[in-house]
């Protein structure tokens, strides 16, 4: 098995470990949605809130996650150097990365730091590799989170994860005076989902099925994702996106 095999295998089990810390968690209900009233606006309030943080295990095995899919793409970097080189170790081993690059021009000098001249590198090789640059938007921006998240724990904590619900729609039946502020999708705690004026002799049914989930927290890299689905969306690109195009190019 090759070594960034190795790294991709090791993310798998982690992200194992994540699922069963998550079930764990969400079993003791640490949050919901309720309702509160607004005497001054004459309003009922509806929110979604968080009583409980996650485990803080959670965000080591998470941190061990994205230590392992950046490596995993270094080590594929190391790979595609010594078949360009022909020698192994190739002669600049110390200064070779897996390129990610905000803008062309960028990428253009990682490509040179890690394998030398755009001109002795085969041309199938260089457009996998340009290919799969944040700039081009789409899918390849998962991979300037995952530089982020790496550069971010190797100086700090683990970027701190907070608890957040999905909500893919609802269902109210009774009368209204007003209604407003509806949101709908990715919530954050403590979130005002739906204000409301009830009418007069009104019996309240409603449903809001919420999925609550686990997702980076505001103001750090990955802010609002999820974090198992990140992880897991990470895993399958280099996996299928990265690896399995180059491999077809050696």
């Amino acid at each position: 098995m090759r070594s960034f095999e190795r790294k991709l295998d090791r993310t798998l089990d982690h992200l194992g470990v994540l699922q069963a810390l998550s079930q764990r968690f969400f079993e003791r209900e640490p949050c919901g949605i309720i309702l509160e009233c607004d005497v001054q606006a004459r309003e009922h309030v509806l929110y979604f809130r968080a009583w409980e943080d996650p485990p803080a295990e959670f965000a080591s095995v998470a941190a061990e996650c994205f230590h392992n899919l950046r490596q995993a793409l270094d080590h594929i970097a190391y790979r595609l150097a010594i078949t360009i080189s022909g020698t192994d170790p190739p002669p600049n081993e110390s200064s070779i990365y897996f390129p990610i690059a905000g803008t062309p021009q960028q990428f253009e000098g990682k490509l040179t730091s890690s394998f030398g001249s755009r001109q002795g590198i085969p041309t199938d090789i260089v457009t996998v590799l340009e290919r799969a640059q944040p700039y081009n938007g789409g899918q390849w921006t998962l991979l300037s989170i995952l530089d982020d998240l790496d550069n971010f724990d190797k100086h700090r904590f683990a970027p701190i994860v907070a608890t957040g619900g999905l909500l893919p729609s609802f269902k109210m039946a009774f009368n209204v005076t007003s209604l407003n502020g509806l949101r709908l999708g990715p919530v954050k705690a403590d979130t005002e989902i739906l204000r409301f004026g009830l009418g007069p002799d009104s019996t309240m049914e409603m449903e809001f099925p919420v999925t609550s989930l686990i997702a980076f927290a505001e103001g750090r890299p990955g802010h609002g994702h999820p974090v198992i689905d990140l992880l897991w969306r990470l895993r399958e690109l280099i996996r299928h996106d990265i690896a399995e195009p180059l491999d077809a190019s050696l």
